[in-house]
């Protein structure tokens, strides 16, 4: 089966959905023919998959965005002329307006279904949106849903084409990270971007309730990065933040193999809440690590039983959490070794074949 993953942005990218992108081709490439389509720049596919220590498992198109201008109407022009060139059984497409576009143009379209986006966004473009939403979730051939509390919301609101709930694992168990040793406990980490809405304050705050020799380790970047600094300043808790900066993929994976042993997972409550599946909290599983999250539906609907929960956006709670945590080293291993285990039934190569059993159910047959 020919398969078209698309996205309309540059890769490598320190973007969280890059990383989705990229990992979905190189797991589908494994099982089918895959081409990845992103927006043209210097990158070639063997620096994409350095970065995101992915396989190399597909192959890759690259397409302007730009002429006098740069516009996804540029893109989706020069994608569908190579769409209709080259001819696909499937095309995989995570972004709204290129699946309008692409369906509009005659395409059958598997749309990643990551959120409601008209909830978000502002108030004078919530009808245009809502629009756009209501066409192509309700004329795409299929919808991949990254959680059932997702799909339930879906539901409520639209009337839909077959879907399939797959959350977004795209984590193997780390070969020999569970030789980790739990002897001192000192540090938690935090990795991903500082949204407001992913709690990074939160976590900061929880510093007050902590030990005097215990370091939150903070890698990421971007958001609200120097609020939140200022924050650690004036609540008196630099001493205990560590902000590390961005890290590309490859490195991050190699942190969470052998250096990090609780990682916190510190959502806030959120418009976003009812849709998230941190990417970062599988990587957290499958590289042996005691989990502590918020107790967000979502999220929760995958820590169940491997995860230490917080009550979101309570920073006391949070630091009572983690001085539990760094003070019982065998409770510690323990919920890492359940969160390792649980790794095993999600695994990205299950998640792929799952995906091409749901494409190929569908009938995503070529379009033109």
């Amino acid at each position: 089966m020919k398969i078209a993953v698309i996205y309309p942005e540059v890769l490598p990218s320190d973007r969280a959905r890059s990383v989705t992108v990229v990992k979905t081709a190189s797991a589908l490439g494994e099982i089918a023919n895959t081409t990845l389509i992103c927006e043209k720049s210097d990158a070639d596919i063997d620096d994409i998959c350095k970065y995101y220590g992915a396989q190399k498992s597909f192959s890759l198109i690259k397409l302007p965005k730009k002429l006098l201008f740069k516009s996804n109407k540029i893109f989706n022009f020069f994608l569908i002329s190579h769409l209709r060139r080259v001819g696909y059984d499937a095309v995989y497409v995570r972004h709204l307006k290129t699946a309008q576009a692409l369906i509009k143009a005659g395409f059958s379209v598997i749309f990643e279904a990551h959120e409601i986006f008209a909830d978000s966004a502002p108030a004078h473009k919530k009808e245009s949106v809502a629009d756009v939403e209501k066409y192509v979730y309700e004329n795409s051939k299929g919808i991949v849903f990254i959680s059932q509390t997702l799909r339930d919301e879906f539901e409520k609101h639209f009337i839909l084409p077959p879907g399939i709930v797959l959350p977004l694992c795209f984590s193997e168990q780390v070969p020999g990270a569970d030789k980790k040793e739990f002897d001192e406990l000192k540090e938690v980490y935090y990795i991903g971007s500082f949204q407001a809405w992913k709690g990074v304050d939160t976590l900061i705050k929880s510093a007050k309730y902590l030990p005097e020799n215990v370091k939150i380790k903070l890698v990421g970047s971007g958001g609200e990065e120097d609020v939140l600094k200022n924050l650690a300043k004036d609540i008196g808790v630099s001493e205990k933040v560590e902000f590390l900066g961005r890290m590309e993929h490859a490195k991050v994976e190699e942190l969470l193999k052998t250096k990090t042993r609780i990682c916190v997972l510190p959502n806030n409550v959120s418009p976003f809440d009812r849709f998230t599946s941190p990417l970062k909290l599988f990587e957290y599983m499958a590289s042996f690590n005691a989990v502590i999250a918020s107790d967000i539906p979502s999220i929760k609907e995958i820590t169940n039983g491997v995860a230490l929960e917080f009550k979101a956006g309570d920073e006391r709670d949070l630091g009572e959490k983690i001085s539990y945590l760094l003070g019982n080293r065998e409770a510690a291993r323990e919920l890492a070794a359940a969160s390792y285990a649980k790794i095993s039934e999600l695994e990205p190569t299950k998640r792929a074949v799952e995906l091409l059993e749901f494409i190929k159910s569908v009938n995503a047959k070529k379009a033109f």
